[in-house]
């Protein structure tokens, strides 16, 4: 009896965490995004230069413009960022802006500014949106306060 009490909660706990753990990992990788976006863009402020992000449905990256041209940011925590899939990418924002696909669609001004924009972590049909705030800063968006 006590074989299959163990059984029942052990695949009940496997199954549990197999459902969750695409979702688990958007939420994380949203948290990360909104990390990573937000440091990026406070120092260009503190170094007085422009940064950017180039956004792809598989992963984003990060740049710096040198004066001439958009350069990829070497540090490791800066590197490039694959999503593992099913996670994707979706990006709402201006898209008169560029088209160029190796051009950063999002700038970090070194005034503060950033482009608006809001980015949906999508997994199968659940999405994990983060967006700028009136404050200038990435935030995660509660999906239901947008309901």
């Amino acid at each position: 009896m006590v074989t299959v009490i163990l059984a029942i909660l052990a695949s009940t706990l496997m199954l549990s965490a197999g459902l969750a753990g695409p979702r688990a990992k958007a939420s994380n990788e949203q948290r990360v995004m909104v990390y990573l976006v937000n440091q990026h863009c406070d120092e260009a402020v503190l170094m007085g230069r422009e940064g950017g992000v180039r956004v792809a449905p598989d992963g984003y990256e990060f740049y710096w413009w040198d004066g001439e041209q958009w350069q990829s940011r070497e540090e490791k925590l800066f590197g490039p960022r694959l999503l593992e899939p099913p996670l994707e990418i979706e990006l709402e924002w201006n898209q008169a802006l560029t088209d160029d696909a190796d051009l950063p669609q999002i700038v970090c001004d070194s005034s503060g500014e950033i482009t608006p924009f809001t980015a949906n972590l999508v997994v199968d049909e659940d999405r994990f949106p983060v967006r700028v705030d009136d404050n200038g800063r990435l935030a995660v968006v509660d999906p239901d306060h947008d309901r």
